[in-house]
């Protein structure tokens, strides 16, 4: 039988351009680059760091993602010439300047998709770059009681706090009887809380979640009364027989640190330690992909 944890909760990293003030004249600031065009479907968007460091008089060098940039501005105007790490050009842009940011359209190859080698066609793209959120001197400690639940993966969903690299999030979990009164977006089951946005994370970033501290915030866990199908051969399920009296309420203890069953004959005595987890946890599904609370797949998702 499999014991589903009743502690769930989801981080949604929003990959989204960030915005800020504009510095050109400041040496190594770092930007992020949104180009749009045809790449894998129509008008997707696709993000990458970006670092401008002023070389010489109007001219700019940097990083555009894995490309080194070469660039100049004259007067509002600004030109890029993007080349892969064997030199070759794989983009144009060219745009103006705004208040605090640059835009405009130009050509790019899309770098290899992973595990490829192989280089893409050159897509025309629209472009912006706008500048990086500035962290604070120090990481800071948040303290998110949940206004709202959710039981779908999205993006669409707007944030419900803003935090850096290095910050602290406490907050709780849900649960369906207890916060029934609290809004619910989606039907799906799996419920989480959030979504958190992680300043400065792009898609293909690798982000890192660090818990701290799990422990259940319920005196009782429940689980079913049946074997999971494919926990077991077909054979072994369809000959199991189950007892209708088997009763599957844990009580925990969260100050022992144990889970006991209530007594059953076979089981008359059956306590274990608490192990809490989190069932889910995930980042925002790309795009417009959305996904029920109870899915599992390159974001995270349903991990139990």
């Amino acid at each position: 039988m499999r014991r589903r944890g009743l502690v769930r909760a989801m981080v949604l990293a929003l990959l989204v351009a960030v915005g800020g003030r504009f510095a050109c004249a400041q040496p190594g600031v770092d930007w992020v680059g949104m180009t749009m065009g045809k790449f894998d479907t129509p008008e997707t968007a696709q993000y990458a760091h970006v670092t401008l460091v002023r070389t010489a008089g109007s001219r700019l060098g940097g990083m555009w993602g894995a490309y080194t940039l070469v660039g100049a501005i004259e007067d509002s105007h600004i030109d890029f010439t993007l080349t892969d790490a064997n030199g070759a050009e794989v983009g144009f842009l060219r745009g103006t300047i705004g208040n605090d940011m640059f835009s405009g359209i130009g050509t790019i190859v899309p770098a290899p998709r992973p595990g490829s080698t192989a280089l893409q066609p050159q897509v025309e793209v629209k472009w912006t770059l706008t500048r990086g959120a500035v962290p604070p001197s120090a990481p800071k400690t948040y303290t998110y009681e949940p206004v709202s639940y959710y039981g779908v993966y999205t993006a669409k969903e707007p944030p419900v706090l803003h935090i850096f690299p290095g910050d602290t999030v406490n907050t709780r979990t849900m649960d369906a009887a207890r916060d029934a009164n609290i809004p619910r977006h989606g039907n799906g089951a799996d419920v989480n809380v959030g979504p958190f946005y992680v300043e400065g994370a792009l898609p293909g970033d690798t982000l890192v979640v660090k818990l701290l501290k799990v422990k259940p915030n319920k005196v009782a866990g429940r689980q079913g009364s049946r074997f999971n199908q494919y926990a077991v051969t077909q054979a072994y399920q369809l000959a199991a027989k189950y007892d209708p009296s088997f009763n599957g309420t844990w009580i925990q203890d969260v100050e022992k640190g144990t889970a006991t069953l209530p007594a059953t004959l076979g089981l008359p005595h059956l306590t274990i330690p608490l192990k809490p987890m989190l069932g889910c946890i995930s980042v925002a599904p790309a795009g417009n992909e959305q996904y029920r609370g109870t899915d599992l797949g390159p974001y995270g998702g349903n991990l139990d």
